[in-house]
């Protein structure tokens, strides 16, 4: 089994427990086995499933960023819909910018790997580096 072949499954099983949780979960509350409450109230963390679903399927630091991304939004998406310690929309929009900030800083730290322009949009690349001892 080649390692492409191995993460798509694995992201298939992932995925796949998600919806058989969510779908017993939401049968279950239908049945009035359990109280859910209102599930729309649980919305955000729809992109914290996503971003958790990259993580565990990442295969470079840009997938890892991505899944980051992806439950800082969902996080913050729960924190601005309930207004957590009072922080509504209006009040915790600069936390994007934040975080923008820090992403950018950190790839610039970091040595971020170089990209290239494809058509299903941006794709990062290494440069080969020359080992000692080989010849050109």
């Amino acid at each position: 089994m080649t390692k492409g072949n191995k993460l798509r499954d694995t992201s298939r099983v992932l995925w796949g427990t998600v919806l058989l949780l969510i779908g017993s979960a939401l049968l279950l509350g239908n049945l009035d086995v359990i109280e859910l409450g209102s599930v729309w109230e649980y919305w955000p963390f729809i992109p914290v499933a996503i971003g958790i679903g990259k993580l565990v399927v990442a295969r470079d630091r840009k997938d890892w960023g991505e899944g980051i991304w992806w439950i800082f939004i969902g996080v913050w998406l729960y924190i601005s819909v309930f207004e957590i310690y009072g922080l509504g929309f209006r009040e915790s929009w600069p936390l994007l910018l934040v975080a923008w900030g820090i992403s950018m800083v950190w790839n610039s730290l970091t040595g971020h790997l170089g990209r290239s322009r494809v058509s299903a949009g941006w794709q990062a690349v290494e440069e080969p580096h020359p080992s000692k001892g080989e010849s050109t």
